[in-house]
């Protein structure tokens, strides 16, 4: 096998591993997260998930629909998938453009739709078990983490801060998690890939309002993943001061030498 065969392989092996994951979380944390008007869920089976159990329904449903009613939920379950939007009155599609519930951190406000947006603790517990590693542990209280034995992606590949990309990622790994069932289908993968898309474009605002937010959001995440960044430290000595020394020496030998 060819070095660029085992590359992909291995990108493959790496992706289809944080879905694995990803799936881990969602399905042993989904009814931790929700209640639907007070009514306790059970675990939901891998073929009674994404519309067609309450909880993971209330999740996916986009955030602008406000209170998921028992009412709306029978309608998502049997394929309803368009909604009123309170703004402007105009009916539109439930899909991955739109802000699903597990975005956010808190109720969604219309007048302020980017509080707690991107905060929600499903992402957060799914981004910690994919990076630092599936054992470690979050205190949402405190928004802490306490590492276990198992190591996480980020830290086989010397990642320090978290990224835009990362953020879409788990999020659309998430959204896949909450949808998949025996009915899942093409579409899906459209949406997925919106929920990607969408993520990101959160990240690219050219209004300054989204600007300020996104960096925010990037130091609020960076808080809770590496609170202390080794790259925010300075190195003063060691083997990397002498290497420094010693090519500042070599550039001005061969300056005199000229």
């Amino acid at each position: 096998m060819n070095s660029s065969l085992k590359i992909r392989d291995g990108q493959q092996d790496a992706r289809q591993a944080a879905t694995n994951t990803v799936k881990w979380v969602v399905r042993h944390k989904l009814v931790e997260w929700v209640s639907i008007e007070g009514v306790k869920e059970s675990v939901p089976a891998k073929e009674y998930t994404g519309w067609l159990h309450p909880s993971s329904a209330r999740l996916l449903a986009p955030a602008a629909m406000g209170r998921i009613m028992n009412s709306v939920l029978q309608q998502l379950k049997d394929g309803k998938m368009d909604f009123i939007d309170a703004e402007d009155g105009f009916e539109k599609p439930i899909d991955g453009t739109e802000f699903p519930n597990f975005f956010y951190s808190t109720p969604y406000d219309p007048v302020d739709p980017l509080e707690g947006l991107l905060k929600g603790p499903m992402l957060v517990r799914a981004y910690i078990a994919v990076f630092i590693g599936l054992s470690a542990t979050y205190d949402e209280a405190t928004n802490t983490i306490t590492p276990r034995t198992s190591r996480g992606t980020a830290a086989k590949n010397s990642m320090y801060h978290v990224t835009p990309g990362s953020i879409a990622h788990i999020a659309s790994q998430v959204y896949y998690s909450l949808l998949v069932n025996t009915d899942f289908s093409k579409s899906a993968v459209v949406e997925i890939g919106q929920i990607y898309d969408t993520v990101y474009t959160v990240f690219e605002g050219k209004e300054p309002v989204m600007q300020e937010y996104a960096k925010e959001l990037l130091q609020w995440w960076d808080n809770i993943i590496f609170p202390v960044s080794v790259t925010s430290t300075t190195v003063k000595g060691g083997s990397i001061a002498r290497l420094e020394k010693r090519l500042k020496l070599m550039k001005e030998n061969r300056a005199d030498a000229t």
